[in-house]
């Protein structure tokens, strides 16, 4: 019997030769693809018979391969959710999740020759072999938002610059915010209240405010 495990950017591929005679002879095999956390993908079973079946054999492994590295990066499923509840929060009606916020698709990155409005959501996909993405980035400047601030931007691990800037939205910084990781924000001109967020001291990592 031969084995093998081949790793790609969001499959493990293992192989097993079962059965093989000599290479003028036949071979049984079988491919079990697994993705990056070991979760079970399925076998695929095949019987290759000819002179050239270690030839053909490689041809199918190379081949699946390729299928595996072409896989699109998708966001994090958490992130996705806690996008969800920031849209409702903030009163953000127009982010579609009919297609992935990494996809650069939709309008998910809206461009806007008025000056000072924005609304991006940027990722990076270069986690785990560039198989996986999360939001480093979100704009959404002189939206006219009027909602308040949610706690599950927390839940964005990897996010460093939030600009919620020129909007209207009220209430306070949400306690949650303290684990956040962020470089630079900008809550200016909107309606927040209350007295300087302590909250902020404790992003250690903050660097513009």
């Amino acid at each position: 019997m031969l084995s093998g495990v081949v790793r790609c950017q969001t499959m493990v591929i293992m192989m097993k030769v079962l059965g093989c005679g000599d290479k003028s002879g036949g071979c049984q095999a079988t491919m079990m693809v697994l993705d990056d956390n070991g979760g079970d993908k399925g076998w695929v079973a095949m019987v290759v018979e000819g002179a050239s079946w270690w030839r053909r054999l490689a041809i199918v492994s190379v081949g699946l391969m390729v299928k595996a590295s072409a896989a699109t990066p998708k966001l994090n499923t958490e992130e996705v959710k806690a996008l969800k509840e920031i849209g409702n929060k903030l009163g953000k009606k127009d982010w579609n999740f009919g297609v992935d916020p990494c996809s650069g698709k939709g309008n998910w990155n809206v461009s806007d020759s008025r000056k000072g409005f924005e609304s991006s959501v940027i990722c990076d996909c270069s986690f785990n072999q560039n198989s996986s993405c999360h939001v480093v980035s979100i704009s959404l400047k002189a939206q006219n938002l009027s909602g308040t601030l949610s706690p599950e931007f927390s839940k964005l691990h990897h996010l460093k610059l939030l600009d919620l800037s020129r909007n209207i939205i009220t209430g306070s910084i949400p306690q949650q915010w303290a684990t956040m990781r962020l470089v630079e924000i900008s809550f200016m001109g909107n309606k927040l209240s209350g007295p300087f967020p302590k909250v902020l001291t404790n992003i250690t990592t903050l660097r513009n405010l």
